[in-house]
């Protein structure tokens, strides 16, 4: 969980800011983490958290929009493919929900690449196995 790091004021400028952001944002350019509906679903999530009206709703619609276009992905990593969509998912379980049987399916696909022999792909954070890590870890 996020700690606060402003209070009084400060915290009522910086929310209002972010509310006017949030305002003008694009709709995302796809199902990801990086760049679409499960990074707006976090966004909209963590607003819910701070009692913002209708931003659960936002962030259950922008999750639906992002497992709707999930097959569009073509990548399984953090930042671009599936693996950030299931992050979501489970970051928000308490804000819309669970969703055990779509996380199970990520689990498995997940799993699947991580089992790959010898381990030819990347190692980073973005798009490599450090990623994947963190939404094992995640996951538990």
């Amino acid at each position: 969980m996020w700690r606060a790091v402003l209070d009084g004021e400060q915290a009522t400028e910086a929310r209002a800011r972010v509310e006017a952001i949030c305002a003008s944002l694009p709709p995302p350019v796809d199902a990801s983490l990086a760049n679409g509906a499960a990074g707006y679903a976090l966004l909209h999530g963590e607003r819910a958290r701070l009692g913002i009206a209708g931003a659960d709703e936002q962030a259950f619609a922008a999750l639906e929009s992002a497992l709707a276009t999930i097959e569009d992905l073509a990548s399984p990593w953090l930042f671009a493919g599936v693996a950030g969509v299931g992050l979501a998912m489970q970051l928000l379980t308490d804000v819309v929900g669970e969703h055990d049987e779509t996380l199970a399916q990520l689990d498995d696909v997940i799993r699947q690449l991580l089992a790959t022999e010898p381990w030819t792909l990347d190692w980073e954070h973005q798009a490599g196995a450090v990623g994947l890590g963190v939404y094992g870890l995640e996951r538990g």
